[in-house]
């Protein structure tokens, strides 16, 4: 529904920032935002970190909380869960070999260089 048609104090949830765009507004896992007042052509949005946003009324905005309180809850427990979830392992550069990255090699444990690099010698800015 737009926000025009929509009464006040109601708890909405992705809500468009321009008209005809598309939903980008509380969108995660236990977010939400509420309809606190309407001018004559913007809507003030209160979201859940205490920001007040002023939107055209004629955004489209889906009525209702975004659900699954419980995502903070979970604990992954083993490497394999979290490959299943899509997430790659982060591998220091210290760690590796000198021919696989530059910060490689060495006795023991060394400070890095000046100027940090990546795998393919890139710098990073």
């Amino acid at each position: 529904m737009t926000l025009l048609n929509l009464p006040l104090f109601s708890v909405l949830s992705n809500v468009e920032f321009k008209p005809f765009k598309g939903g980008e507004l509380c969108r995660a896992a236990d977010t939400s935002c509420i309809l606190v007042g309407k001018t004559l052509n913007k809507g003030i949005l209160k979201l859940n970190s205490g920001w007040e946003l002023h939107l055209p009324l004629n955004c489209i905005s889906s009525y209702g909380a975004m659900s699954n309180k419980l995502i903070n809850n979970i604990f992954i427990k083993k490497a394999g869960k979290s490959r299943a979830l899509g997430f790659k392992p982060k591998v220091r550069g210290v760690a590796k070999n000198p021919c696989d990255h530059p910060h490689g090699g060495g006795n023991g444990k060394r400070s890095k260089p000046k100027i940090p690099v990546n795998a393919w010698h890139t710098v990073f800015k």
